[in-house]
């Protein structure tokens, strides 16, 4: 699974990147989408890789993630709910929309902020492919 992160706004961008963040329900700055990696989003992901960064999510991750952001509807997951929800979405059963979940999370600015927002990555930015790493941040957001 792939954890997606928005780090900036759409003012200047170009309607075809709009247009795919949007299908990846990332409409503002800080929401997080978690996705399966195959190459439809692959590709969708490097379309749009100068807006976003991403990594490949643990499951820990996701599950405090889930606790803490997670909604069906107006209400919050419990404990016990979120365990078997994480197996069956991992394993590729189910998504998050099977389960009344909205796919987006709304997550907080990260303490200690951003590296940088107009940066690569791996030239010491906030932008792009952070592997592993993505966890870090994500903790850091939740």
């Amino acid at each position: 699974m792939i954890a997606i992160v928005r780090l900036r706004g759409g003012v200047n961008a170009k309607k075809g990147v709009e247009d795919t963040l949007d299908m990846l329900n990332l409409k503002t700055v800080n929401n997080c989408v978690v996705i399966p990696d195959n190459a439809h989003y692959r590709g969708m992901i490097h379309k749009v890789k100068d807006y976003i960064t991403y990594g490949k999510i643990e499951k820990e991750t996701f599950k405090k993630m889930l606790v803490k952001w997670g909604r069906m509807g107006r209400k919050r997951l419990t404990l016990k709910d979120v365990d078997k929800i994480v197996d069956e979405i991992f394993t590729g059963k189910k998504k998050l929309k099977d389960f009344g979940i909205k796919p987006a999370f709304r997550l907080h600015p990260p303490k200690r902020g951003y590296e940088g927002v107009k940066i690569a990555y791996a030239e010491g930015g906030a932008l792009g492919d952070r592997k592993e790493k993505i966890n870090g941040l994500l903790e850091r957001m939740i």
